[in-house]
């Protein structure tokens, strides 16, 4: 992924990977845009660094209501894995899951996240 990074076959490769339900060229289009657009630092970074760090002690600090919506067929970031690295540490979380999807929510069921947010936000 680090050394791929930039490269339209590799963004192509990406999306494809990570998505589940059917996306419209357009969207399709955006996220490889937007994966793109990402700069070498930021990539490296988040790869090499942030997606490594260990931030359990101060999510214990966190006192407010959390809601969690996982894709079951999420390849990134199985839902198998909130239970174990995100729930223990966060005590106020819910986990829901949305079957048949993958790990970028808001582009595969747009509808289903609002509807989601819709249920653990009082507006």
């Amino acid at each position: 992924m680090l050394e791929n990074h930039g490269q339209q076959d590799a963004a192509e490769q990406t999306v494809t990977k990570i998505t589940v339900r059917p996306l419209s060229k357009e969207v399709k289009n955006q996220i490889i845009a937007d994966n793109l657009r990402t700069s070498d630092v930021a990539w490296k970074s988040w790869l090499t660094l942030g997606s490594k760090e260990d931030i359990s002690a101060q999510m214990s600090n966190i006192h407010i209501p959390i809601a969690i919506l996982a894709g079951t067929a999420d390849k990134a970031l199985s839902p198998d894995v909130q239970p174990v690295m995100t729930l223990p540490y966060l005590k106020t979380a819910t986990l829901e899951t949305l079957d048949n999807a993958g790990h970028l929510l808001p582009w595969e069921a747009p509808d289903d996240v609002v509807a989601f947010i819709q249920r653990h936000v009082a507006i």
